[in-house]
């Protein structure tokens, strides 16, 4: 069998609660923490070659969570777009604009930008769920995710190896890839 490249990576960055919890932190805190593996990755994202990259910032359900942990994911999410943007990259921040989980500071990215000279495509899912990316089919006929392609290659690095069945989005067939996101240094 032939070895392929993946050309787009989905990274679901969970963990971080757990990790804080057994660091004797405050959940926030590790969600804050757990900003510093996304922009490595994406910077030996970009030394490979890789075209895209889709992170996983919060879904819908995690808007059920207390407020103080729905206010710490938007900081988180808020913090993760301003620090991966610094790369140069096309960005795009997809998800329910019309909840009040959604963050106001990154309404500006919903639609695709090129930052900082452009460069691999960036998708961030913020207040996403599959069954809102399928309610625009019935309005308009495409997806809300229609600009995000095939992924290739799924690293979830809390270790968990489930899927969320209604907030996948763009992951279909792929490769899954588990592991403690504290070990993610210069190697994918």
């Amino acid at each position: 069998m032939k070895n392929r490249k993946p050309m787009h990576i989905g990274i679901i960055p969970d963990g971080n609660r757990r990790w804080a919890e057994q660091h004797k932190l405050s959940r926030e805190a590790g969600y804050a923490y757990g900003l510093k593996p996304g922009l490595l990755l994406l910077q030996q994202a970009k030394t490979y070659g890789i075209q895209e990259i889709t992170y996983y910032g919060f879904t819908v359900d995690n808007c059920r969570r207390p407020k103080e942990q729905v206010q710490a994911f938007q900081q988180a999410c808020v913090q993760a777009v301003h620090d991966l943007a610094t790369e140069g990259v096309d960005l795009l921040v997809i998800g329910n604009t019309d909840s009040k989980c959604f963050p106001e500071e990154l309404k500006k990215y919903t639609n695709r930008t090129a930052i900082n000279g452009g460069g691999i495509r960036l998708n961030f899912l913020v207040n996403y769920g599959w069954k809102w990316d399928l309610s625009n089919i019935k309005s308009a006929g495409f997806l809300h995710s229609s600009d995000i392609s095939r992924i290739d290659m799924v690293i979830r690095w809390g270790g968990m190896r489930r899927l969320w069945k209604k907030n996948c989005g763009p992951i279909m067939k792929n490769r899954i890839f588990t592991g403690p996101w504290t070990g993610i240094k210069n190697r994918m």
